[in-house]
C-alpha cells in the first residue's frame, strides 16, 4: 500500500510544484496588467474629476465675482444716499440756526421794551400808590 502512493507522491508533487509556479506566475502577469490599466484608469478618472472641479471652481469663482459687483455697486448707492441725508441734515440744522438767531434777534429788542414798558408801569402803580 505505501508503494503505490510512494509513487503518486513524486508525480504529485512535481505536478503541484508546476501548477504553483504557473498559476503564480501568471497571477503576476495579470495583476501588472490589470493594475496598470487601474492605474491608468485612476488617472484618467482623477484628471475627469479635477477637470469637473476646475470647472465648478471657475463658476463659484464667477458667481462670486458678480456678487462682489452687485455688493459694491449696492454699498456705493448706499454711501451716496447717506452722504446726501447727512448734507441736508446739515442745511436743515444751519437753516434752523439762522432762523433762531433770527427770531432772537427780533425779540431781543421786544424784551428790552416790554421790561422798560413794565417798569415804567410798576414806577407809575407805585408813584399812584404813594399818592
Amino acid at each position: 500500500m505505501s508503494d503505490s502512493s510512494g509513487g503518486n507522491d513524486d508525480g504529485g508533487g512535481a505536478g503541484f510544484i508546476l501548477g504553483l509556479l504557473t498559476g503564480s506566475v501568471l497571477g503576476v502577469a495579470l495583476g501588472m496588467l490589470l493594475a496598470q490599466k487601474a492605474g491608468e484608469q485612476m488617472r484618467e478618472d482623477l484628471g475627469e474629476q479635477a477637470r469637473h472641479f476646475g470647472g465648478q471652481a471657475r463658476e463659484f469663482g464667477a458667481k462670486a465675482s458678480d456678487r462682489y459687483k452687485q455688493a459694491s455697486e449696492v454699498a456705493a448707492g448706499l454711501a451716496d444716499r447717506g452722504r446726501e441725508a447727512v448734507s441736508q441734515a446739515r442745511e436743515a440744522v444751519k437753516g434752523g440756526a439762522e432762523e433762531l438767531r433770527s427770531f432772537a434777534r427780533r425779540h431781543d429788542g421786544e424784551t428790552d421794551v416790554d421790561s422798560s414798558s413794565n417798569d415804567e408801569a410798576d414806577t407809575d402803580a407805585g408813584d399812584a400808590h404813594r399818592s
